[in-house]
């Protein structure tokens, strides 16, 4: 019946009337739309005509599920596309006569069942003695009734499975269900606790996870189901220092362009009795275990004593060391020593002689050509030093400067300071730090070499550095021959080839060591081990012990060394004004001779060449 109906009649009233009769409903069940209402003679005062679209009401739900359907129309038209192209599928029925197949054919335009799919499904229901021939027969010819292609048989039934796998480490177990084939039987919590106890695992069982992916049949999903508890390693024990180790006092530049050598501040007086550093015990490891239960030991922190040198006491428990005298507190080749400081009020001459203390020293006055001051500590020499010769433990410092006349020497385990270096050599294991000019002098510094002040000048002469050399001008306009060399350091190089040969040679002897311990186990094993190879077996095994430990620091020390070397060939070189021609720069193996001023360069290296770059 149509949802709604055209009535005509001789008033709204007599046209709804024959609507009501049509859709067997109520007045109050329909509504109406007038389609048409005119009056026939003179002024409309004749017979009158109606004609209306008359229709039922909807009720709320009827209205609520029409509004739907019209608001996924869209998805009912994808839906209805969908049924009209459907793929074939098939079935298989396990009977008291037989094992049957029956193929359901596509709609519209879906795909028919290949014979693979078919092959496939029945080889993995492990159905015997199936007739293949007759099952390709139905797929090519598409034969849609049941076919018999088997025997009588049970179903095959295959229950779930729990697999478990376990890390190489034996830190962790993964568990995997498989789900059941044919109907067969799923794994209950106890079932799967007891296959994981099975493979040995008894320690760190994640039991609900485990009832989790049971219980909610999670298949074929790979979950952690134990972990082991890692080993907590201990702590190397710890120095705390309470004075300042590595002075890094560098002169101020002041305003004018002079550099203030008066406030370094570099000697650290300590009274008797003063506290100079703690030791932080070691911590001891907690061993951890893995998910068999074996416990798995941790790696103990290293533990050593106080770093104590000269004049240092230490308490009774290891703890803390004091400073035993008054003096200067340095820390000297990697130990903590007070030294006395010895003050001369005037010059070093023919008054006082050469000094060797040890300690440091001080110098009022100037250090005259042909004397030597040697100290364990700093040396700070507050005139200048004439043609003489200057050996610290710590560092040196001249404020004024050297005037070495080609025979004076200044040498220090840390820094140099001086104002001026001219006609000099000098040997600092940390920086070289001029004030105003280093002149026709053969400078080696570890790390850095840095003029600066009004002139900033290097000319003549060789000047080499570990990492940097820095100054405003390099050369003069004469041409003068000076040499610079960065990124060289030989004696780290050669300690480190010198390591590396002694690592090499131990790792060869452990090797050949080792394989006589096999040897000998061997024999041992066999019952063959006479009673002269049992004493050399055991010899063997201190000797692996012994080399074992020789090995361990030397790679310890060939890795803080390979970070020196490669620093190598790093160099670089700033002139904040010019460098002029006759000036040879090398840093690493690339050499480059200046030809042309070079103004407010930095050079460095790069591709094995020297490359120019910009200070700013």
């Amino acid at each position: 019946m149509s949802d709604y109906v055209i009535v005509e009649g001789s008033s709204i009233r007599d046209a709804i009337e024959k609507a009501l009769e049509k859709l067997n409903c109520s007045r109050d069940e329909v509504n109406y739309q007038v389609l048409e209402h005119r009056a026939s003679g003179f002024l409309g005062l004749g017979e009158k005509h109606v004609k209306l679209k008359v229709w039922k009401k909807l009720h709320i739900k009827e209205r609520e599920e029409q509004e739907e359907v019209e608001k996924n129309r869209e998805k009912l038209a994808e839906a209805e596309a969908i049924s009209e192209k459907l793929d074939g599928y098939f079935t298989i029925d396990y009977r008291s006569d037989g094992v049957f197949l029956k193929i359901v054919p596509p709609k519209g335009d879906g795909a028919e069942v290949a014979f693979d799919d078919i092959k496939s499904y029945i080889v993995n229901k492990h159905i015997k003695d199936v007739d293949f021939n007759k099952v390709r027969e139905a797929v090519e010819e598409n034969f849609y009734e049941e076919i018999k292609i088997a025997e009588a048989q049970e179903e095959y039934k295959e229950d779930a499975k729990f697999e478990v796998e376990i890390t190489k480490d034996k830190m962790k177990a993964y568990g995997i269900l498989i789900p059941p084939a044919g109907g067969g039987k799923w794994l209950n919590e106890d079932e799967a606790l007891s296959i994981i106890k099975e493979k040995g695992i008894v320690h760190g069982v994640k039991i609900d996870v485990v009832n989790r992916l049971i219980q909610k049949k999670q298949c074929n999903e790979r979950f952690l189901i134990a972990e082991g508890d890692y080993p907590v390693h201990g702590k190397d024990a710890e120095i705390k220092f309470y004075f300042e180790r590595n002075k890094k006092n560098v002169p101020v530049l002041l305003e004018d362009g002079r550099v203030d050598f008066r406030n370094l501040n570099l000697i650290e007086n300590v009274t008797k009795g003063k506290l100079l550093a703690s030791k932080i015990p070691v911590e001891k490891g907690v061993p951890g275990k893995n998910v068999f239960g074996e416990e798995i030991p941790p790696k103990e922190g290293r533990d050593f004593n106080l770093p104590v040198g000269k004049n240092v006491e230490v308490s009774e428990d290891g703890l803390n060391c004091f400073a035993g005298i008054d003096g200067q507190v340095l820390y000297i080749g990697g130990k903590i020593n007070v030294y006395p400081v010895f003050e001369v009020a005037g010059d070093v001459d023919t008054s006082t002689g050469n000094i060797d203390f040890l300690g440091s020293v001080i110098v009022r006055g100037s250090v005259r050509e042909g004397f030597k001051v040697k100290a364990e500590g700093d040396v700070e020499v507050y005139g200048t030093v004439e043609g003489a010769e200057i050996i610290a433990g710590g560092n040196i410092v001249l404020y004024r400067g050297i005037q070495g006349r080609d025979k004076g020497l200044l040498r220090a385990q840390g820094n140099i300071f001086a104002k001026y270096i001219e006609h000099s050599k000098i040997e600092a294991k940390g920086d070289v730090v001029a004030g105003d000019a280093i002149m026709h002098s053969i400078v080696n510094a570890g790390k850095r070499v840095e003029v600066g002040g009004k002139k900033g000048l290097i000319v003549g002469g060789i000047v080499r550095a570990g990492d940097e050399i820095s100054a405003k001008t390099i050369g003069s306009s004469m041409a003068t021959t000076t040499i610079i060399e960065v990124g060289i350091n030989p004696i780290i190089k050669q300690n480190y080839l010198k390591t590396k040969e002694k690592l090499d040679r131990l790792e060869k002897d452990y090797i050949k060591t080792k394989e006589a311990v096999e040897l000998l186990k061997k024999l041992e094993s066999v019952g063959k081990l006479t009673h002269d190879k049992k004493y050399m077996l055991e010899k063997l095994y201190n000797t692996l012990n012994h080399l074992e430990k020789q090995l361990e620091l030397s790679k310890k020390e060939i890795d803080i060394m390979r970070e020196e070397v490669d620093e190598i060939d790093k160099g670089r070189v700033k002139a904040l004004n010019k460098i002029f021609p006759g000036v040879s720069v090398t840093i690493g193996s690339a050499t480059m001779k200046v030809r042309d001023d070079l103004v407010n360069v930095l050079l460095f290296k790069a591709d094995e060449q020297i490359k120019i770059g910009s200070c700013v």
